[in-house]
C-alpha cells in the first residue's frame, strides 16, 4: 500500500503534516523526537536526530524511512520565517507525524 501525505490545522491554527499508513493491530508507544529550527540554519543536528531516531527504531522493530523524515522535516519547515520546534512522531508501521510550533 502506498504512502499518502497529507495536512491539517489543529486548533492553534498551526498546519501539521503527516504521513498516512496502515495501523498495526496491537497498540505500541510511538517514538518522538524534537528538534530546533532556525530560519537560517535549517533544523538543528538534524542527522544526529535521525541516527537516533533510526536506532530507536531499530531496537523497537519500527518502521522507518530515513529519507522520507528528512523529506517530510524540510517540507514542514520550508518557507519558515521565525525560529521554531520541530516534533516528529513515528509509529511502530513507520507512519510519521511532523507538528511545527513558534519556539518560546
Amino acid at each position: 500500500m502506498a504512502s499518502r501525505v497529507g495536512t491539517a490545522v489543529d486548533s492553534r491554527n498551526r498546519r501539521l503534516f503527516f504521513v498516512v499508513e496502515p495501523t498495526m493491530k496491537a497498540a505500541m508507544d510511538d517514538l518522538e523526537e524534537t528538534m530546533r529550527f532556525d530560519p537560517e540554519d535549517g533544523l538543528a543536528n538534524l542527522d544526529e536526530h535521525l541516527n537516533r531516531l533510526s536506532q530507536a527504531a531499530e531496537q523497537r522493530g519500527f518502521k522507518f524511512d530515513r529519507h522520507a523524515a528528512r523529506n517530510e522535516l524540510q517540507a514542514a519547515t520550508f518557507g519558515k520565517r521565525r525560529p521554531a520546534v520541530a516534533r516528529l512522531l513515528l509509529s511502530p508501521t513507520g507512519a510519521m507525524a511532523i507538528e511545527v510550533t513558534a519556539a518560546d
